[in-house]
């Protein structure tokens, strides 16, 4: 950081970021104090005919004296994009240019791997995605992406350090009394980043969670005490894991090519589901099950390499490739489940009806119950009324699948409307194509089918297979779209 007095006020010391230069945004203040003597550890003041010289200094004295990075050789040296970006450069051609500068003239700063670090603190602020690009371009082009204070400040400042294994040998990540520890030895850090080394696909690498193994690599973060771990992984070997738990592996190999294309096309369309998070998608049904390379078998492998890098996409953009396990006989219209006309998803015959029947019993007790419970309260139930079922038949309170769009349910304290997808959540029934019938003292539920009913029915792709190949499969539970080999 500089210091200057103010062109303003001779009391007024202005702080800046780096070198106060005026090509680049550093000469933009940053801050002020005023007073007769600035103390504070956020500013660091000094003059150095060599920059490494202070930057080493600067380590120092934002270590206290605790353990610093490993590090050999030379200090890396970066180059700030900010000002490309103030001028209205493009963003990807400034930093190429500055990394090419760097590495190809100043051969000093390289470091003791022939690596140079470009710094990109300027460009934080830019949408995740671009700077993952920026970052990963780097990497393969054998330069690290940095900022000032990289590798010199401690590890407690930065809260995150990179970990150079082995290769061929086991690190073993433990939590001990709150702390991190690595290979028995406690580190100073909240957050560890374990990646292969520069140039090599994250595929390369294998991770082993509480027995299990994952693809890839991992963030490994600590909150409240507790060790929080993300697989970083590539989608390929993502969907290793996802495929045998969303359908069975020895079902008809266009089936599994199918499911593996709307997977695919599924997690690419939603990565960044869980941003907020820290994390692209999980690994519940929420987002898509996913259990590492334990669950990983030679037909579902088989089924992902042979659809590599396909996806489904309309319009030329990726779709919502929602699927579902049993449509019972016709899948839905998404207009009629969410709400929202979706020009692909629309309801589609299958070779079968009245598939995964299922029937659930309540009495009238605890049927009111749940009602009230989630804010539908009649009092006691007394009658429920709604159209017959037929799959694939419509009516006023139905969906031209069969799909229950509302029904009405009349107690001794009021009448309720009640929407089929809010019943669904209220009693956690498998579909919305059912009947409901009150005899006595018990509600009677059946119906048939599992799942909403969008996209691709699961057990309806494996009948299909026995014929059709699994692009015929696709297009036609995901209408007008088009495969498209994505990479």
């Amino acid at each position: 950081t500089a210091i200057r007095c103010s062109a303003y006020d001779a009391r007024c010391y202005e702080a800046f970021s780096g070198a106060a230069d005026a090509c680049t945004h550093d000469c933009m203040p940053h801050g002020s104090l005023i007073g007769d003597e600035v103390e504070s550890s956020r500013f660091f003041c000094g003059w150095y005919e060599d920059i490494r010289t202070g930057l080493e200094e600067f380590g120092r004295v934002c270590m206290g004296g605790k353990e610093k990075f490993s590090w050999d050789g030379p200090v890396p040296f970066g180059w700030n994009s900010y000002a490309g970006l103030n001028i209205e450069m493009p963003l990807m051609d400034h930093w190429k240019e500055a990394a090419d500068f760097i590495d190809g003239e100043l051969p000093e700063f390289r470091d003791a791997e022939g690596r140079t670090t470009i710094n990109l603190d300027g460009n934080f602020f830019q949408d995740k995605r671009k700077m993952k690009q920026i970052v990963d371009e780097l990497h393969r082009r054998g330069q690290l992406a940095g900022n000032y204070m990289s590798p010199l400040i401690a590890h407690k400042l930065l809260g995150f350090i990179p970990l150079r294994g082995t290769p061929g040998k086991t690190m073993k990540i433990t939590v001990e009394d709150g702390n991190l520890v690595v290979d028995g030895k406690k580190v100073n850090a909240s957050r560890l980043i374990l990646r292969p080394q520069e140039k090599k696909p994250i595929s390369t690498m294998k991770v082993t969670i509480n027995g299990y193994e994952y693809p890839g690599g991992a963030d490994i973060q600590l909150m409240r005490g507790s060790m929080v771990v993300n697989n970083l992984v590539a989608c390929e070997d993502y969907l290793r894991g996802v495929l045998p738990e969303e359908m069975p592996p020895d079902w008809p190999e266009d089936a599994l090519k199918a499911q593996a294309v709307a997977a695919r096309t599924y997690a690419l369309k939603h990565r960044g589901r869980h941003e907020k998070d820290g994390y692209d998608l999980c690994d519940t049904t929420h987002c898509q099950v996913y259990e590492g390379l334990d669950s990983a078998t030679a037909r579902t492998d088989k089924a992902v390499s042979d659809t590599y890098g396909e996806v489904l996409t309309y319009q030329d953009k990726l779709i919502e490739a929602y699927f579902h396990t049993d449509s019972g006989g016709m899948t839905e219209r998404c207009s009629d489940v969410w709400g929202t006309e979706v020009p692909y998803l629309q309801a589609a015959k299958e070779l079968q009806i009245n598939t995964q029947p299922w029937t659930v019993n309540y009495s009238i007790k605890d049927f009111s119950d749940k009602l009230a419970a989630a804010s539908r309260n009649v009092g006691t139930v007394k009658q429920v009324t709604l159209s017959k079922l037929s799959v694939g038949k419509g009516a006023s309170d139905r969906s031209a699948s069969g799909r229950v769009k509302s029904l009405v349910v009349k107690g001794d304290k009021g009448t309720k409307t009640i929407t089929g997808n809010e019943m669904r959540s209220i009693l956690k029934l498998r579909s919305t194509l059912f009947d409901v019938n009150i005899s006595k003292n018990q509600v009677m539920i059946a119906g048939y089918g599992w799942g909403h009913g969008l996209g691709l029915s699961q057990w309806g792709a494996k009948a299909y297979a026995d014929k059709w190949s699994y692009d015929k499969i696709l297009y036609h539970y995901y209408k007008d779209t088009k495969l498209k080999k994505l990479y």
